[in-house]
């Protein structure tokens, strides 16, 4: 920011700071970023700053993903979105007040305003009520749990679909990990040493 700044140019810039993933720091007994779908590593901080200092010091508390960023990016710039592209521009978000998603699609898990389903782990969480994700509600909701399961089921299926179409020649769900590529993974903690290798 000072560079751009003593360049003369940071009022007409678009700067984005934001993460990757978060970490955790022993919230449900895990720390940084092993396992898991908690929000503490779900949930990333998204700053942006738009040319000119529009709407400077808003706070929107609207759903975004990280696939969002690249077609808001062009939107901002006043370029078309590209084919390959997921998300959606946060542009109307900005100008609007309203939501360009219901939800976020995490893979295997699904976070809408009210709800948290994690499936591998057969989790359920009632985020209006347990922000924390500290109590597990699946064996009460078995309807909201078969409703959630049946969209996350179909939100894989467009992501598969959707990679497919992009890369047609590219391995089926069913691709091995090397030993050597497990090993890098686990140490990175994307990877248990006792989680089945999936297809990333």
């Amino acid at each position: 920011i000072e560079k751009l700044q003593e360049a003369g140019i940071y009022d007409q810039s678009l700067v984005v700071i934001t993460a990757d993933h978060g970490e955790n720091f022993l919230e449900h007994g895990r720390f940084l970023h092993s396992q898991g779908l908690y929000d503490s590593m779900t949930q990333v901080p998204l700053l942006i700053k738009l040319p000119g200092g529009s709407f400077g010091g808003s706070r929107i508390a609207f759903p975004a993903a990280i696939v969002d960023l690249s077609p808001t990016i062009l939107d901002i710039a006043h370029l078309p979105p590209l084919p390959v592209f997921q998300g959606k521009s946060l542009v109307p978000t900005f100008k609007e007040k309203r939501p360009v998603r219901q939800e976020i699609y995490i893979w295997e898990a699904l976070r809408r305003p009210e709800w948290k389903y994690v499936k591998p782990r057969g989790e359920l969480f009632d985020l209006r009520k347990d922000p924390g994700e500290q109590h597990n509600l699946i064996a009460a909701h078995p309807k909201i749990v078969e409703r959630l399961d049946a969209l996350l089921l179909r939100r894989e299926k467009e992501a598969i679909d959707f990679r497919r179409k992009l890369q047609p020649d590219l391995p089926g769900d069913g691709a091995v990990l090397s030993p050597e590529e497990r090993r890098q993974l686990q140490s990175l903690g994307y990877l248990s040493n006792t989680e089945d290798a999936k297809d990333p």
